[in-house]
């Protein structure tokens, strides 16, 4: 579906027609509710259905990486940045170098506009995977908020993906 092979529309009712086939099957599938809750927060922007989803998922499986992580991703669509920090962080204590992760934690710090933390965050991100998308563009957004467009001009320099540096490096400019 997000990759464009199927159309949108058609491609999100059938995951979800599927999905809930599984959780007829298996109600106490933790990744078919995780990946219906990915389904009304991503497509449907049925903030309500996805929060219950997300609630079923951890109540299933509390630690698991992936089902925080989307449970971080909606609370930050919902602004709700401590619950989203608090999620992604649990998620890191069970897989530290969960690179999605880490990305979801430095965009919700930039979010919530704790730029020292998100700088730190994804600097760890660029460490541990240097061609992880849109941290270059996202670091260089957070310097730019601080006051330190040199630096963000440095950082934009080694991006690799030239549609993102067209766009990030005129602003640090």
């Amino acid at each position: 579906v997000e990759n464009g092979y199927v159309g949108t529309k058609e491609g999100f009712e059938r995951m979800r027609q599927l999905t809930q086939r599984v959780l007829e099957l298996d109600p106490n599938s933790a990744h078919a509710h995780a990946l219906l809750s990915r389904i009304y927060h991503l497509h449907a922007w049925n903030w309500a259905a996805a929060v219950l989803e997300s609630q079923r998922t951890l109540a299933i499986d509390p630690t698991d990486p992936g089902a925080l992580n989307n449970a971080g991703r909606l609370s930050a669509t919902t602004g709700r940045w401590d619950d989203a920090l608090r999620q992604f962080r649990a998620a890191l204590v069970r897989d530290p170098v969960h690179d999605y992760v880490i990305f979801n934690l430095g965009l919700t710090y930039y979010r919530a506009r704790r730029f020292a933390e998100a700088e730190s965050t994804l600097q760890k991100l660029l460490e541990i995977r240097p061609g992880f998308p849109w941290t270059r563009g996202l670091l260089a957004e957070t310097l730019i908020a601080q006051g330190k467009a040199q630096e963000a001009v440095g950082v934009l320099t080694k991006e690799l993906d030239e549609p993102m540096k067209l766009v990030s490096l005129p602003v640090a400019l």
